[in-house]
């Protein structure tokens, strides 16, 4: 659903509760089908949540509420699936059109990351991840103003 600001306010209630569940239902579905696959294989779940989980955008509760719901609902199921892994990863501002947007200053004055690093970064996480828990990954925490500069050279070949 479209990202725009909102105020916790008795007429803009329906609207966050509206977002809230047409995209947590994009979470909650899946996550209710292929849980047992990923018990019954050792699989890895993977849901991305925002920084915005620790530091909430003021005009964005509907945001904020959704990815709190995300991330206890990945928690449950890692303790209803223990044979399967989880992995929350909390990501600052991307390059996407999300946040190319005058709303996306509540993530910060800071350059947005470019998806592709992010998701090498996430990858190779997994590639090394120790299993058997549910891990919270916050990528480019302290390197994130080298994480641009450096993006193009970093990326693992995967053709």
């Amino acid at each position: 659903p479209s990202l725009l600001p909102l105020r916790l306010e008795p007429e803009m209630v329906g609207r966050i509760n509206s977002y809230v569940a047409d995209a947590l239902a994009l979470v909650s579905t899946p996550m209710a089908v292929f849980s047992g696959l990923l018990a019954k294989t050792s699989g890895w779940g993977v849901a991305i949540s925002s920084v915005a989980v620790d530091t909430p955008p003021e005009d964005w509760p509907h945001y904020v509420a959704l990815k709190c719901a995300v991330e206890g609902l990945v928690q449950v199921a890692a303790l209803q699936y223990p044979s399967a892994h989880f992995l929350l990863v909390r990501l600052p501002r991307l390059q996407t059109d999300l946040t190319n947007s005058p709303s996306s200053a509540v993530f910060g004055k800071d350059d947005p990351l470019l998806p592709e690093v992010v998701t090498a970064k996430i990858v190779n996480r997994l590639l090394d991840a120790p299993s058997g828990k549910t891990e919270v990954f916050i990528p480019f925490a302290p390197e994130r103003a080298l994480a641009n500069e450096t993006a193009r050279d970093t990326l693992p070949d995967l053709g």
